[in-house]
């Protein structure tokens, strides 16, 4: 059944986690089961074939609702190969109007504890965590949760990622929303200990993009 069930993820490698979501729940239950536990092992795993691998990604984000914890344990590995291209493909996958409302603010805070723990930059995929915050799921909390992780990550790659993240976040909000973030970006030039860091942190305030 394996087989079977490596091939639907190869197939639904570039849908929609609503797509994903009905094209599981349409399958009879003992397919609909084991496909669950499929998703399970790949979270502790991984998986050698690049199509699955996107498959099984999404799937994990489709049924975020029953799969958290493997989803909060594929998100913590750095063990299983490309971690970092499987991670990066989860958060392309988290679309707003693609989550039940009542996960929203769980998948918001699981982005911003990312961003917020991130070691290196392997793959975009702290960037792209904070690229959703900032961007595509924008929010007052969310810019909220950035200029947190900016302040509080540990490492320059989190520290980065959330400058990217707060350079989208300006062209949204209200004039007082966008300088306090423009403030915690004015903070990083000055006083980042990453001379890294304070570049980027000043590159966004003159020019007022963000760097890729």
């Amino acid at each position: 059944m394996d087989d079977e069930i490596d091939q639907l993820f190869r197939q639904l490698r570039q849908s929609s986690v609503s797509v994903i979501r009905d094209e599981i729940d349409s399958k009879p239950s003992k397919l609909r089961g084991a496909i669950r536990a499929r998703l399970t092992r790949f979270a502790r795993q991984g998986h050698s074939d690049r199509e699955v691998r996107s498959g099984a990604a999404r799937g994990l984000v489709a049924l975020f609702s029953e799969l958290r914890e493997e989803v909060k344990m594929m998100l913590d590995s750095r063990d299983i190969d490309h971690w970092y291209d499987i991670h990066f493909t989860m958060f392309s996958a988290f679309e707003r109007e693609e989550m039940p409302n009542s996960v929203q603010k769980e998948v918001e805070d699981l982005l911003a504890d990312y961003v917020k723990q991130a070691v290196t930059e392997s793959g975009f995929a702290a960037w792209k965590a904070a690229d959703v915050l900032g961007d595509e799921w924008y929010t007052p909390h969310t810019a909220d949760l950035l200029r947190d992780s900016l302040a509080k990550a540990k490492y320059v790659a989190g520290r980065s990622a959330a400058i990217h993240g707060l350079a989208h976040a300006l062209n949204h909000g209200t004039k007082q929303l966008r300088s306090a973030s423009l403030e915690a970006l004015r903070q990083s030039a000055r006083r980042d200990r990453s001379a890294v860091v304070r570049a980027k942190a000043k590159y966004v305030l003159d020019s007022g993009g963000c760097l890729k």
